[in-house]
């Protein structure tokens, strides 16, 4: 696929531009260098690469996108003239390296006009890049035979030098056609908008808002901050270095230790005669750091969040049993009224995904790591698991439940660690579930979700309400110094969220993977006859429901009606009938009480509804 990738092309304009042979001047941007003899010719550009940063730079390193590309060991990296802050990926520098016995070329990096301009929110940790090279012209053959034997196709380019010619050597001429290409001026560096737009002072930020959260959420991969470290011996797997970097990022929460980027208190021995730290919000002040000792993990799916929170849990069980011995303290001296546990207590949506757990427990760990599952009957009889086990596995569903019984064996318990396990599923903090799961006590609290902010920010601070997070986690604070700005026309509207996102949250892409693009392929799966029968079973109770409504035979609505016929299809499709825990019961949800009570929870439904199938709901609890 690397082949692939340093042969993207650019479709070529004929339609922008006359048909003679005049040799074209790149458009002036930012880089006006004076003439370098043996580099007055500009060979092409090397499009769609990356380069990954190597520690932390200021947005004003952007100012001028153009960037020398220097050897740095077995890589080529990206220098400023006084320093080197990223690195060309090794497949890319290897093709650049192949240069070595060829004639001298010089090589630019360019940052493309979208980069410098997201860069006022945040600055991305796999930098997109554009790379120029440049030469003699009596030397553009020969780097065009090296490069097209490594696989890679130089393209024109949309930025460069100014007064340099352009001549690439893997371009095939036709006779009428010219080789003019449009370079693209690179964007006015932003100390020179500010000096040229006195009027645009305090302007509403255009763009679309959902767009910037995207970027600042693809930002937070502290990659300059973080550091591989070791991995417990009960952990069989080789975990990869941005796996090793999460461990850093919850162990160092978890212990507190945070670096200054990312806290929200700032340390200040100036303004009285006690040092003290200021939140950097709201101005509070704390004879010491008030951190939250957990946070969010909001890898997309795939990059391995499971495998950190027990590579986690497998690297601190000593620490676990120290707390249960301070915390016995406690309640002999009458501070604590809550049983502690060194378990993890991790929640997830359904028992399937706990199924998917314990797979990745043993997959993970040969069985080093103990656990437990506290679902339905049997959970009564065995709540002296809850404190025995390292890892206990619940539901949603059943912590809601013994929240509305007010006999809950988890609410009695001090965690060492809770997990939240798909956590945007507590984004809505008016429903019992969000209360119930808020309720339980723990030292460490993590969310683990891809989608942090699903509607809107009322989603986030939910989690941070869960999390914990000193002062933010009361909501009216949250929309004071985080909601509200975002709604206002400032142009620095978005840098509260990014910084409360900064310092509790890190997120990783696919693209940190270098993965090939997925290629889609839809496989059509036949039904057997007897699968074929009950799905149109299926779809004749649909039509039935739906005329009755329409009659008025019934009171449901009809989207309600269309929105659970389409649910029970789709988990027929996914389960067949066979399966006890996802059938569908008379009721049209699915059978199993605690999953019914999810589903009910999930899509909103108001808490009479729940009521009204109380009987169903709680069949195997009681």
């Amino acid at each position: 696929m690397e082949m692939e990738r340093n042969s993207l092309k650019r479709p070529w304009p004929f339609d922008e531009h006359g048909q003679s042979w005049s040799t074209p001047t790149l458009t002036p941007s930012f880089e006006q260098i004076n003439d370098i003899p043996d580099e007055n010719t500009c060979f092409g550009s090397i499009i769609g690469e990356e380069a990954q940063l190597s520690q932390q730079i200021h947005p004003q390193t952007l100012l001028s996108p153009s960037f020398a590309v220097v050897k740095e060991g077995d890589y080529f990296a990206l220098g400023d003239g006084v320093r080197t802050f990223a690195r060309l990926t090794k497949g890319m520098s290897r093709k650049l390296h192949a240069l070595d016995n060829g004639p001298h070329v010089s090589i630019r990096a360019y940052v493309p006009r979208e980069v410098v301009e997201a860069s006022t929110w945040h600055i991305p940790t796999l930098l997109p890049v554009e790379i120029n090279l440049y030469g003699a012209r009596d030397d553009a053959e020969k780097v065009g035979t090296i490069l097209s034997e490594t696989g890679t196709f130089l393209q024109f380019p949309q930025y460069g030098r100014e007064n340099v010619e352009y001549h690439n050597p893997h371009f095939f001429r036709v006779e009428g056609y010219s080789e003019q290409v449009p370079i693209e001026t690179l964007l006015p560096s932003r100390q020179d908008q500010v000096e040229t737009s006195g009027q645009g002072e305090g302007e509403e930020v255009q763009g679309d808002a959902s767009a910037v959260v995207d970027s600042i959420l693809d930002s937070l991969s502290h990659h300059t901050i973080l550091r591989d470290i070791p991995v417990d011996d009960r952990i069989r797997t080789v975990l990869l270095p941005h796996q090793k970097e999460a461990i850093d990022f919850v162990s160092g929460r978890e212990i507190g230790n945070v670096p200054s980027e990312l806290s929200l208190w700032k340390y200040n021995d100036l303004d009285a005669d006690e040092p003290f730290y200021q939140h950097i919000f709201t101005g509070a002040r704390r004879p010491k750091q008030e951190e939250a000792e957990g946070g969010i993990i909001a890898d997309e799916m795939g990059l391995g969040k499971s495998l950190v929170i027990l590579s986690t849990i497998a690297g601190s069980l000593d620490r676990a049993e120290k707390f249960v011995a301070s915390e016995n303290q406690l309640i002999s001296t009458e501070q604590q009224s809550k049983t502690p546990s060194r378990a993890t207590l991790i929640l997830a949506p359904s028992s399937l995904l706990i199924k998917n757990w314990m797979e990745e427990v043993h997959k993970h760990t040969s069985g080093s790591l103990s656990f437990h599952q506290h679902l339905r009957r049997e959970r009564h009889k065995e709540t002296h698991l809850l404190y025995q086990r390292e890892i206990v596995f619940t539901t949603y569903a059943t912590v809601a439940t013994e929240f509305s019984h007010g006999k809950s064996a988890l609410a009695k318990i001090n965690w060492f660690r809770i997990v939240l396990d798909e956590a945007h599923d507590i984004r809505n903090r008016q429903t019992n579930q969000f209360k119930a799961v808020a309720r339980l006590s723990g030292k460490h609290r993590w969310c683990l979700t891809g989608t942090p902010i699903q509607n809107s920010l009322e989603d986030l601070g939910a989690l941070v309400s869960f999390l914990k997070v000193p002062v933010l986690e009361k909501p009216s604070t949250f929309r004071k110094f985080i909601t509200s700005p975002t709604a206002s026309s400032s142009k620095d509207r978005f840098r509260n969220l990014q910084t409360l996102l900064q310092t509790i949250c890190i997120r990783r892409t696919k693209q940190l993977l270098h993965l090939p693009p997925p290629i889609p392929r839809i496989r059509e799966v036949h039904l057997t006859p007897l699968e074929r029968q009950e799905y149109d079973n299926l779809i004749q109770q649909a039509r039935i429901q739906i005329q009755m409504a329409v009659s008025g035979h019934i009171k449901n609505r009809i989207n309600s009606i269309v929105l659970d016929s389409l649910l029970k299809l789709r988990l027929f499709c996914n389960n067949g009938s066979a399966n006890n825990v996802l059938q569908i019961a008379p009721t049209g949800l699915p059978s199993d009480s605690d999953e019914a009570l999810t589903y009910l929870q999930q899509h909103e439904l108001n808490r009479s509804r729940a009521q009204k199938h109380r009987l169903f709901l709680l069949e195997e609890n009681t």
